[in-house]
């Protein structure tokens, strides 16, 4: 109840809030209405067309002009831009004009040319229509160049072309009078101030800027104290530990993370020849390699060992139970694919032959070590040969008359195919019925205890087939063996020449000496093992229980005393409104501030002669009749 009373109380102030703000934005805008931007927008689309007029002037020279009364010649924005008589600018609101839309044309009139420029923007068109009287000097410039007046006759006439001294006379055949006018322009300004916001950068002041008012804030926090129950929680790492072998071996582990090579050697050994009689008798060293046969499951129980080792117990358990007989539903089609046909039970039954069959092949290992003295290819059949490696060996047999062949060692693989069938099915209802339910599980105990009878024990085993081969073979001149070899009754005379075994195992070629013959090598290995130690590397504590990610909570805890500040979120204008909130006070000041908004705005007017005042000579002349 009380949740919900503060709930409401919440949605209550944050409304008034949102009520307060939208009135106070209302305010400002009464206050401090938007500046008056029209007179700048104005000023931008002027120039435009200014521009456009200017550029005109000096394309239309008088091969340009209209021929007879009444013609037209147009150029638009766009063949303007392209003939680069006019770079391009933009409209009040950063935007293109339609270059299109947008032209200069020129009239030809009875007695001058009339030359109108059409601008349009986005949202705004206009356009100015101004008279170049343009008579019999046109030919040699443009319709606007500045012509000279006779003191004496009052003729006008064409200025002086720097580049050609000849002037052709205002046309001598026309009897009307004409005056000139004068083109003058004047730029007025005028401006308004306006009252900004409080702002807390200080500003220069200036004629434009002026300080209104300032002010002086202050923000703080409020003190809170609290006792809190923290939890401890420990991240775990894991230091190396490394040990090294002392002997070496010339067993070949696969390396990990946790068992490197570091030291290998090739040890050698030899042969002595000696050119007599010598009659030599083969011995043999004989070993043993584990042959791991997997079994199938089976009731019969063996005793395990070193050779024999299970690898899993399972029963086949059965109860006889009470179901309900009716009629069967029509065939449904299965849409799972099994490898063998389901158990029918006695509400659902299978049909005895599947609808559908799924073939899939894999590989599956035959032998982890399979020799050859020669290469075998890759895939013979439905057999796969991994090479693994290649080592060069002593041999007796069927050796051509080496001593030494090479032996290339493979994983076999076989390619078998599995089936798996999809089965219709048909459920089974309502009438009571005695049927027998019998599965094959692992775990008997929870089955005994729901009524069921273990009617089966089956086991799974694999054992060792150990094969004897022969480890190693050596020739001697005695017949009597070595210690761990056995006479191979067999023995060879040499008329000529006979080896002599070196009898020990050297670290390098070089130290043979003259046992260079039937070299034999051997390779050694050294491993460091890693056996990393679990350590604790950082400890934490926290306010839940719940532990970060990489953590453990250990379950000890302890209360901790602890102060905090919360801050009171806002700018107050006097100490005496932070109320509680009087720790780690701060403080600002912020600066009001008018500007001066100026305005200007320019006119062009024809005059008979200077006006005076602040009128300004545009530097342009026209004729015009006099009636």
């Amino acid at each position: 109840m009380e949740k919900e009373r503060k709930n409401s109380t919440f949605i209550r102030d944050l409304l008034v809030k949102v009520v307060l703000i939208v009135l106070f934005v209302l305010l400002l805008m009464f206050l401090f209405p938007m500046p008056n931007l029209t007179t700048f927008y104005d000023a931008v689309f002027n120039d435009n067309v200014q521009s456009m007029k200017d550029a005109a002037e000096k394309w239309f020279t008088t091969d340009r002009m209209p021929k007879e009364v009444g013609d037209k010649k147009t150029l638009t924005l766009q063949e303007m831009l392209d003939k680069k008589l006019i770079l391009p600018f933009l409209d009040k609101d950063g935007k293109e004009c339609d270059a299109k839309k947008s032209y200069v044309q020129v009239v030809k009139e009875e007695n001058e040319y009339v030359l109108k420029v059409y601008l349009s923007c986005n949202g705004k068109s206009d356009y100015i229509i101004e008279p170049i009287g343009c008579y019999n000097f046109c030919p040699n410039n443009s319709c606007t160049q500045e012509t000279v007046t006779d003191e004496k006759t009052g003729e006008v006439s064409l200025k002086k072309n720097e580049t050609n001294n000849n002037t052709n006379p205002v046309n001598p055949t026309d009897n009307s009078k004409y005056k000139l006018q004068y083109l003058y322009t004047r730029t007025t300004k005028s401006g308004t101030w306006t009252v900004g916001e409080y702002q807390n950068n200080k500003l220069k002041e200036s004629s434009t800027v002026k300080l209104v008012d300032t002010r002086t804030q202050y923000t703080g926090q409020k003190k809170i104290s609290s006792g809190t129950t923290l939890y401890k929680h420990v991240k775990y790492a894991y230091e190396d530990n490394w040990t090294y072998d002392t002997d070496w071996t010339e067993e070949v582990k696969s390396l990990t993370d946790n068992l490197k090579l570091y030291a290998k050697r090739t040890l050698y050994t030899g042969q002595k020849m000696i050119e007599n009689i010598v009659t030599t008798y083969k011995h043999v060293k004989y070993a043993y390699k584990d042959n791991w046969q997997e079994l199938d499951y089976s009731t019969t129980k063996r005793t395990t060992s070193d050779k024999v080792v299970l690898l899993d117990t399972r029963y086949t358990v059965r109860k006889t139970v009470k179901t309900t007989n009716g009629g069967w539903s029509n065939w449904i089609y299965d849409t799972t694919y099994r490898t063998s046909k389901p158990t029918d039970t006695a509400t659902k039954q299978w049909s005895s032959e599947p609808y559908k069959t799924q073939t899939k092949t894999s590989w599956v290992v035959k032998y982890n070590s399979f020799k050859s003295r020669t290469s075998l290819p890759t895939y013979v059949d439905n057999l796969w040969y991994e090479y693994l490696y290649k080592t060069s060996e002593e041999c007796s047999i069927d050796c051509g008359g080496k001593s030494q062949v090479d032996m290339y060692y493979y994983r076999v693989h076989e390619k078998q195919t599995t089936y798996s069938y999809l089965y219709k099915y048909r459920t089974y209802s309502e009438s009571s019925s005695t049927s027998t339910d019998e599965k094959v599980v692992s775990d008997p105990t929870n089955y005994v205890n729901q009524g069921y009878t273990i009617v089966k024990t089956e086991y799974k085993y694999k054992i060792n087939n150990r094969e004897k081969y022969i480890a190693d073979t050596k020739w001697t001149t005695s017949i009597t063996p070595d210690s761990g070899y056995e006479y191979a009754n067999e023995k060879k005379v040499t008329k000529q020449i006979s080896y002599v075994n070196l009898g020990k195992w050297v670290t390098n070629e070089s130290k043979l000496g003259e046992y260079t013959h039937n070299v034999v090598t051997r390779v050694q290995y050294k491993y460091r093992y890693n056996s990393p130690k679990k350590y604790i590397s950082d400890t934490i504590w926290t306010t839940s229980k719940t532990s970060p990610a990489g953590y453990t909570y250990t379950g000890e805890t302890k209360t901790e005393s602890k102060t905090s500040y919360a801050d009171l979120g806002k700018w107050v204008n006097s100490k005496s409104e932070l109320g509680q909130y009087t720790y780690n006070v701060e403080s600002r000041t912020q600066y009001k501030y008018k500007f001066y908004n100026s305005e200007s705005k320019t006119e062009s007017k024809w005059f008979d002669s200077d006006p005076g005042s602040d009128w300004v000579f545009a530097n342009k002349t026209r004729k015009i009749k006099i009636n």
